[in-house]
């Protein structure tokens, strides 16, 4: 019987290898919308050079890369993949200094003892995992931090015509914070 860390890095894993497949087969512009989203995480949550950051559900690396790059290699930053096969992938691309990869089968797994300033996720909450996701995330992040989740945008009519064909040419995302202690949007409790 696999615990439910085990079973919940086996559903991130999906997600990963999902969102990885769709970027590297049906999306031309997955590079500079990274590099975008990476750039504008770092100067409107203000990332500052130092501070460490965790990507879930790195993949190949994209967003990885363009986050070394939009920080200048002066952020800590560990990508944690769920297939070792993403994980040579990775180590084949050219990276920042400051990238850890690191490939678990257990979520948080290794990373149960570490803090991090931020944590970034893209296409990993489903129905089934949120809330074991985000109970076993929150234990992640240094007080003061924060947690960005880019999702697929529900009320996006393409949303739902993906779902009835599962065939779209253009995948529309929004993003949202979830936890920003102190900010505007206020503190949520898990």
């Amino acid at each position: 019987m696999k615990s439910i860390e085990e079973t919940l890095a086996i559903c991130l894993s999906e997600h990963e290898n999902r969102r990885t497949v769709y970027w590297n087969k049906y999306d031309p512009f997955v590079d500079l919308r990274t590099s975008w989203r990476a750039s504008m995480m770092r100067h409107l949550f203000h990332i500052l050079p130092g501070q460490r950051i965790l990507e879930i559900g790195a993949g190949n690396g994209k967003f990885s890369r363009a986050l070394a790059a939009a920080t200048r290699n002066e952020c800590e930053i560990t990508s944690v993949v769920f297939s070792s096969k993403y994980r040579d992938e990775i180590k084949e691309a050219p990276y920042g200094n400051n990238i850890k990869i690191v490939c678990v089968n257990s979520f948080p797994g290794l990373l149960r003892s570490e803090k991090f300033d931020w944590v970034v996720a893209y296409h990993m909450l489903d129905n089934q995992t949120r809330n074991v996701f985000l109970s076993s995330i929150r234990p992640l992040i240094r007080p003061g931090g924060g947690l960005l989740l880019f999702e697929p945008n529900p009320w996006c009519f393409l949303f739902y015509q993906k779902l009835a064909t599962l065939k779209l040419t253009s995948y529309h995302m929004t993003f949202f914070i979830l936890l920003y202690p102190d900010s505007y949007y206020g503190q949520l409790e898990i």
